[in-house]
């Protein structure tokens, strides 16, 4: 032990000695070597900012000379990027111009008979869409000893829309819990449910199920009850229960509360099982409905069927009816599009309303129930429609438009008439008449075509000197809907240039674009970024010494990646909450589905591929990166904060990495734990003026 300590320190001392563009707080190293597969040596120095208890503005008591060192290193670090930023911010200060856009929509959410919405730190509801809201609950009264607000993650009215059940978290990656509120005098029940298993919940007369994690002195795992209302905890029935932990449970009811659904998914092998039970019966139990089956969306059940999306044997979603007398019976109601993605579903009264992704535009549809299209429209790419709801009226329904620049729209469209009526158009203190927003068409390294969105002012000139970002996501199968951006006003508006690149991996052209970027393909997803990187350069939106990439998560290591490989393309580069030393991200991940998206580092074929595209792997000392903002939470026990400190450390540590390379740790992105709108709006305006900074300064 003393020899390790001894050695520690002597790296430590060694570290500090090397010159450098900037006087950086140099990270400590230690000496760890694998050998992996007989032949793959790996050095990693930074190991030790894996260890646990090291954080940001504490010094840990523990014994350990690197959680003490460490947490040191961060904290300066930050004070670092601070001093910086005061630095750059004196030059461009985005946060004065992007805090003085004022925008005012309407924005809320049908639940049986009201109207709800979520704002300043209120649940409202109102009784009809463009009518007076009232304040229902206020967040902080769910949980009055709590510093923060809390996350709503569902919220919930009974059927008689006498009471809403709140599901509610501390923080994303704590458990969730589960109170009521009384509609109509905003009294909170004393009912309260603690150790929720997620967000799902289902009404059924007077109480409703939830799934709850089990304690290891309970056995583990998690079950299905049911409780009521105005009764202790401890009374809940017991109706489903599963101890894998490697099993996630769901439920659900429908509109008119008859049956119970049952999620069963297997995270690791992607599979689910479905089990339902009839709520009327006198004598209701728990039934097998589908078995071993990719995951089902249950939009209704209607006319004794249960109508579900699904994309088996279908590579862009298709809607299906299953009897629960005939459950191997699937009835096709609406088949799988051949160019058109479907990325959200409703059946209202006796049609089916659809939002498809045909090549990467919007496209609203109605349809009987039997598969006949009534109507459609459709917008360009890069708006989003969204919030399919019933109305008060028989014969209309509602639905939300929006863009990068345009507030959510709230439009009512009459079933007899298929007109559609604008109920209230959003105001902003900015104006967008000029605002491009164009489709291109990229061919990445291999032939394949991808679409990109590129945004800018009328009057560009195309001679490359636009600041340009250029950013994406590209993971999971995820569709990126683009909603209201006011950081991206400012960016227009200075002149700059910004594009989403849909690359592989990502969800916007079907199952077959997801997996065409995912595990042992996710080398196509580099490639797309850098192709169109090369396609802006080449267009004259902007030039290598303009460029910027950006991302967030896996977005952010495909940013990385690009840059590491091609440091010539970039100017700037800003991934954030990425996972960059992607071989050691599942030994310290709690997030299951990274194996399936990424690879397992134990498997040698998933691991080589995984080596050869990992940003922290393949830096080399002798390279000058681009200018860095490497941004990362402290809470992200999906990404781990250690793999961004791991390559914040290694690039400063390049002896000819003279571009500044900045490490910012923030409390969260917003989604873990729920942040004011001025430090989400600061957040924003430091990665504007960094990119506007790092490429100005050049000229």
């Amino acid at each position: 032990m003393k020899k390790q300590s001894l050695l520690f320190f002597f790296l430590y001392l060694i570290s500090n000695t090397f010159g450098q563009a900037y006087d950086y707080p140099f990270a400590p190293t230690s000496k760890v070597t694998d050998t992996l597969f007989g032949s793959y040596i790996i050095e990693d120095p930074f190991r030790g900012m894996e260890e646990p208890g090291i954080s940001l503005g504490k010094v840990s008591t523990d014994e350990s000379p690197f959680t003490k060192l460490y947490s040191t290193w961060i904290t300066e670090q930050n004070d670092f990027s601070k001093r910086k930023f005061s630095q750059i911010t004196s030059v461009v200060n985005p946060m004065k111009t992007i805090s003085s856009y004022r925008v005012q929509y309407l924005l809320r959410f049908k639940k049986r008979k009201y109207y709800y919405s979520i704002y300043s730190g209120n649940i409202r509801y109102s009784k009809q869409a463009n009518s007076t809201e009232f304040i229902l609950l206020g967040l902080r009264d769910l949980d009055p000893d709590l510093k923060n607000l809390p996350r709503v993650n569902n919220y919930e009215p009974s059927l008689d829309n006498k009471v809403l059940a709140v599901s509610y978290s501390k923080s994303r990656n704590s458990i969730s819990e589960l109170k009521f509120v009384n509609i109509k005098n905003s009294r909170i029940y004393k009912d309260h449910i603690t150790d929720l298993m997620n967000e799902s919940i289902g009404w059924h007369e007077d109480g409703l199920y939830y799934v709850k994690r089990l304690s290891a002195e309970e056995g583990g795992g998690q079950v299905v009850r049911c409780h009521k209302l105005e009764t202790d905890e401890s009374e809940d029935i017991t109706v489903f229960k599963r101890k894998n932990e490697a099993l996630s449970l769901r439920v659900q009811t429908f509109e008119n509360e008859r049956y119970l659904i049952i999620e069963e998914w297997d995270q690791k092998k992607d599979i689910a099982n479905y089990y339902f039970m009839d709520l009327k019966s006198e004598d209701p139990r728990v039934k097998p409905l589908v078995l071993r089956t990719p995951q089902l969306f249950f939009i209704e059940y209607l006319d004794e069927h249960f109508y579900v999306a699904t994309g088996v044997e279908s590579d862009n979603g298709s809607i299906v009816k299953i009897d629960p007398n005939a459950p191997l019976k699937w009835k096709k109601v609406l088949p799988s599009l051949d160019k058109g993605v479907l990325i959200e579903t409703d059946v209202i009264d006796k049609n089916i309303y659809t939002i498809h992704l045909v090549d990467g535009a919007p496209v609203f549809s109605m349809f009987d129930f039997k598969g006949e299209r009534i109507h459609s429209f459709g917008l360009p790419a890069g708006n989003s429609i969204f919030n399919i709801s019933a109305t008060d009226e028989a014969d209309e329904i509602s639905f939300s438009v929006s863009n990068y620049f345009l507030p959510p729209v709230f439009y009512k469209f009459n079933l007899k008439t298929l007109e559609k009526k604008v109920v209230n158009f959003p105001s902003a203190s900015y104006s967008i008449e000029d605002y491009k927003m164009e489709e291109h068409t990229v061919i990445s390294s291999d032939g394949t075509k991808v679409p990109m969105i590129v945004l800018y002012k009328e009057g560009l000139k195309m001679d490359g000197s636009a600041p340009t970002i250029i950013s994406t996501y590209g993971g999971f199968g995820e569709v990126v809907t683009p909603r209201l951006d006011r950081g991206l006003v400012y960016w227009i508006e200075k002149g700059g240039v910004y594009a989403f690149v849909a690359v592989r991996g990502g969800g916007e052209l079907g199952i077959s674009w997801r997996e065409a970027g995912q595990r042992h393909y996710k080398i196509n997803s580099i490639n797309d970024f850098v192709a169109g990187s090369e396609y802006l350069i080449e267009k004259g939106f902007s030039s290598s010494s303009t460029l910027a990439g950006t991302g967030l998560s896996n977005g952010g290591l495909i940013a990385a990646s690009a840059a590491v490989q091609r440091p010539d393309l970039y100017q700037a580069v800003v991934p954030i909450g990425a996972p960059l030393d992607i071989t050691r991200l599942e030994h310290k991940s709690t997030l299951v589905s990274n194996i399936d998206e990424y690879g397992s580092s134990a498997i040698q074929g998933d691991f080589e591929v995984m080596q050869s595209y990992s940003p922290y792997l393949n830096l080399k000392p002798d390279v000058n990166y681009p200018s860095m903002l490497i941004v990362t939470t402290e809470r992200n026990t999906d990404v781990p904060p250690a793999q961004s400190y791991k390559f914040a450390a290694k690039l400063q540590k390049g002896k000819n990495q003279n571009n500044i390379v900045l490490l910012k740790t923030i409390p969260s992105f917003g989604g873990e734990i729920p942040r004011g709108y001025y430090s989400l709006m600061k957040d924003q305006s430091d990665l504007y003026a960094f990119v506007w900074w790092c490429i100005k300064k050049q000229k």
